[in-house]
């Protein structure tokens, strides 16, 4: 599966087609290198990506489970206070967000809202030390009542995004999420 996921990287990158068949560590790094040549930046420090043994792949798979809709998991991996950095769909406080109780709400809400409300992974995700990377996409079919969303239910909804996540004593601490939300906004007719 791991290969697959990597050729997935190269071919969008035009890689495979010219038989390159680096790791995933190898097009990351090659990535970097690219990335910081090309900003006039100096490089920063070596990155030391972890395997997915690493402990973090554990709090990875549980917080899938719960995008999945196993809102019990909230309160075994997300932190008494979450710090989140991200803008809910039709703005509104994070303060009420910032909770297990809070998350799971949130995530139930959407899973209300978008049914089936399936979180894949697109890749596998990157542990380093207590930071966890991962590339997801979300599907399902609008269901209604979304306060300002005009899609008609049923409406096919799918967006991607990317979650950052801090760990701290065995729990999530801080979350930073990196979603296509505009797109999905497009979708649920909430643009205008």
């Amino acid at each position: 599966m791991t290969d697959t996921r990597v050729d997935a990287v190269q071919d969008d990158r035009g890689d495979a087609g010219r038989g390159d068949r680096r790791s995933g560590r190898a097009v990351l790094d090659a990535g970097v290198v690219a990335a910081t040549a090309a900003s006039g930046l100096a490089p920063a420090a070596a990155v030391d990506l972890q395997p997915a043994d690493h402990g973090n792949a554990a709090i990875w798979a549980d917080w899938i489970a719960l995008w999945n809709g196993d809102l019990s998991r909230a309160a075994h991996i997300i932190a008494p206070h979450i710090t989140l950095h991200l803008t809910p769909i039709g703005g509104g406080p994070l303060a009420p967000l910032e909770s297990p109780a809070g998350m799971a709400q949130w995530i139930g809400g959407l899973h209300q809202a978008i049914v089936p409300f399936t979180f894949v992974e697109q890749m596998a995700p990157l542990f380093q030390q207590d930071m966890i990377a991962g590339r997801w996409c979300a599907t399902g079919r609008y269901a209604g009542g979304l306060p300002g969303a005009t899609a008609q239910p049923g409406a096919p909804i799918a967006f991607a995004g990317a979650d950052f996540l801090r760990i701290e004593d065995g729990k999530i601490a801080e979350y930073w999420l990196s979603a296509d939300v505009l797109d999905l906004m497009g979708q649920l007719g909430m643009l205008g």
